[in-house]
């Protein structure tokens, strides 16, 4: 073989690997046409593609052309001649494969074909293995590979390890765009489900680690009460925003009928059990405050405790049973707190921001408590805000998002 059609192959491969974008299927359709060339090239018999698996336990054949479809054709790692070529990462041209001591004669045997000579080449490139090229019994003059012919089904197998290597890249970055894309799009229906404004006397801010948060808090007034919701659902990212606007959307449509806070918890956790298949659960904290008596009722539903922050000091409201999500049970088998907010105020926060770390140190909720008590003799709002002001600016390390909740006058 001249050096000119080499080149030529070689030219047209990268060309059709170009043209196609990048994706799978194009990939695989310039592997396809790769092998034709080569074929003709050297006057094989066959020629085929033997890729290797993402757990790196099986070569499966994808492309072959020859008297025998082997397509799907899965062979274990490490066995044959494409195993031994693999693990050395080296071409290897074989005139009589029946004395070679990695030949596997199995397939032969299956398929009626007879293999006599070989050139085997791994599909490798920056240290990823991707399988291996092997061309098949040389039909002209003795019926022997050249070291020629070895070098182009080399340059192949390097260009198709550069395509295939280009393929996974454009997969993952298409991939990365449609993630932040849904992102994108859940941050914004997100931001539209919290309070667009403080009530008079209920207030909250939400900072999201990864753009979408898995916590919620909301508020609404029904019947002159004001209903309240803190709540973080298990995990991060997309799927606890979307089980967070779940639940909210069922505080909003089950609280019109002003049922008590363990009604609430009792009739969100069923929903949640019967519709969620995922595996997560939501903590949460769901009350009601009569701004004319004063009085709060809460009930705490496998949450962080809440604070309930007065002239006399902090209170903690730990919680009254599981979080929601997990088992169903009865409202009646539910228990819930009365609390007097005359001179006091109450509090409800993510594990975010007692586990955000200062000085190295877990803030945890009595430290928590203090940093809301040093700022209880200012409205409610500017309060909430001194408080996240102070643990965003001094923290070390913030792992989840950060909500609070403030209730009363």
């Amino acid at each position: 073989m001249t050096e000119l059609p080499q080149l030529e192959i070689i030219y047209r491969m990268m060309e059709a690997f170009a043209e196609g974008g990048g994706t799978p299927k194009s990939v695989s359709t310039a592997m396809q046409q790769g092998l034709i060339y080569v074929r003709e090239s050297l006057d094989a018999e066959a020629a085929s593609f033997f890729m290797l698996d993402e757990k790196a336990e099986n070569f499966t054949c994808e492309n072959c052309l020859g008297p025998v479809d082997i397509i799907g054709l899965s062979l274990p790692v490490g066995a044959g001649i494409i195993g031994d070529v693999v693990a050395r990462d080296d071409t290897r041209f074989i005139a009589d494969c029946t004395k070679d001591p990695n030949f596997n004669s199995d397939v032969d045997d299956e398929t009626g074909f007879f293999t006599r000579s070989m050139i085997c080449a791994p599909v490798s490139g920056n240290g990823k293995q991707f399988g291996a090229l092997q061309i098949i019994n040389k039909s002209s003059g003795d019926g022997l590979f050249t070291e020629e012919d070895a070098r182009l089904v080399t340059l192949l197998a390097r260009s198709s390890a550069l395509a295939l290597a280009n393929s996974e890249m454009t997969a993952s970055i298409v991939e990365a765009n449609r993630i932040k894309r849904d992102l994108k799009l859940a941050a914004v229906v997100q931001t539209g489900l919290f309070p667009r404004e403080n009530h008079r006397y209920a207030c909250g801010l939400n900072v999201p680690m990864q753009g979408v948060s898995g916590d919620l808090f909301d508020f609404v007034e029904r019947n002159g009460h004001v209903y309240f919701c803190m709540g973080d659902v298990s995990g991060k990212g997309m799927n606890a925003a979307l089980v967070m606007s779940k639940t909210h959307s069922l505080f909003r449509s089950l609280s019109r009928s002003s049922p008590t806070p363990a009604e609430l918890v009792a009739s969100i956790n069923r929903e949640l059990i019967e519709t969620s298949d995922n595996g997560m659960f939501v903590t949460a904290i769901i009350g009601t405050y009569n701004p004319d008596t004063n009085q709060l009722l809460v009930c705490n539903a496998g949450h962080e405790p809440g604070l309930v922050a007065g002239p006399e000091g902090v209170d903690y409201i730990k919680p009254h049973l599981h979080p929601m999500g997990i088992m169903e049970t009865a409202s009646e088998d539910i228990a819930q707190s009365q609390i007097d907010l005359t001179n006091a105020r109450f509090f409800a926060y993510s594990d975010g921001l007692t586990e955000t770390e200062i000085n190295g140190t877990a803030i945890g909720t009595k430290n928590l408590a203090g940093m809301i008590a040093a700022h209880q003799s200012i409205g409610l709002p500017k309060q909430l805000d001194l408080v996240m002001q102070e643990i965003r600016q001094k923290a070390d390390r913030i792992f989840d998002d950060l909500t609070i909740l403030g209730i009363g006058k």
